[in-house]
């Protein structure tokens, strides 16, 4: 056979390979959108679901407990399936009164440990209590599991800070017109929070340790004045400008003062014993304004009040 027509063979061979590593690519993701929308027919479906799975599992339920194994196998296994959980997990931007792009709000109990909340809620993970129920100053008592923890307890993007003086997606941009942000210690950020997280073996203390370690793997007042030099925050405050830096590090230190509150109160909840923080953590400063004072009513969206607390920045 002529090398020219063993070299069109050879494509077209290639050719057919690459269109049906196409079909099965487009099989696997159908049957993982099919599959999840088994579970969850609506958007809404998805926590109120997994949390009665979950329920249901800790009771004893057999039927129960094989659901949420299958669960946990097909996201540990499948990609496409992972991506459809994730799309639940977590919410669009939004952008709010005086800023200058969309927010989004970073689960403080990450997308990519769904499965291992789901696990704890259903009593599967040794050693790690499903339920904690609170008691708040106002006498009212609450039930609180992982899975409440994830959905609910989350923050503005454009307000989590690393370090290294960059932050989340949708905190710093490079540029007013960039699309693209300023990441650097993201990942690091993520999985110092989760390790603090992943050590509670309760819901009410690993939401001590998500408020306690997001605070301890972000800038305090003092860290901020030296790391924050350059990239606009979400309002388009230029942080090269010593005028606009010192109203950008305001505003970040008076949100970093209320995530605070929250995690003095739910140490104190967590554990009578429970001190003061370390020193590397800013004293407060806005007590007027910036304390917070819980009740079961606060449960439902920690990132509600926030969010109402930030429009007055």
């Amino acid at each position: 056979m002529p090398p020219q027509k063993q070299q069109q063979k050879l494509q077209q061979k290639q050719q057919l390979q690459q269109q049906q590593q196409l079909l099965q690519l487009k099989q696997a993701k159908n049957s993982a959108r099919t599959y999840a929308k088994q579970l969850f027919p609506k958007r809404e479906d998805f926590y109120p679901t997994l949390k009665d799975l979950a329920a249901q599992a800790r009771k004893g339920v057999v039927t129960a407990q094989q659901s949420v194994a299958d669960i946990v196998k097909r996201f540990e296994t499948d990609t496409f399936f992972h991506d459809e959980i994730a799309n639940r997990v977590r919410v669009k931007a939004t952008t709010m009164p005086g800023d200058a792009k969309g927010v989004g709000l970073d689960e403080l109990f990450k997308t990519s440990e769904t499965m291992e909340f789901l696990k704890r809620d259903a009593g599967m993970v040794q050693g790690v209590e499903p339920v904690s129920r609170v008691t708040f100053p106002n006498k009212k008592t609450v039930e609180l599991t992982w899975l409440d923890l994830q959905e609910k307890i989350r923050l503005p993007t454009s307000d989590v800070l690393t370090k290294e003086g960059e932050g989340h997606t949708g905190a710093l941009r490079p540029a007013k017109d960039s699309k693209g942000y300023m990441l650097k210690g993201q990942a690091e950020l993520h999985a110092a929070r989760h390790k603090a997280i992943k050590a509670a073996t309760t819901p009410l203390k690993g939401l001590h340790a998500a408020f306690k370690g997001h605070l301890e793997v972000t800038p305090n007042l003092i860290e901020m004045t030296k790391v924050l030099n350059n990239g606009f925050d979400i309002r388009n405050r230029d942080l090269s400008n010593p005028k606009e830096k010192a109203q950008s590090i305001k505003y970040f230190d008076r949100g970093r003062q209320y995530v605070k509150s929250f995690a003095r109160e739910f140490g104190r909840l967590s554990s009578p014993t429970t001190k003061s923080f370390s020193p590397q953590l800013s004293p407060d400063r806005y007590p007027s304004d910036d304390k917070f004072k819980l009740s079961g009513d606060s449960i439902p969206h920690i990132y509600v009040p926030y969010n109402a607390f930030r429009q007055k920045l």
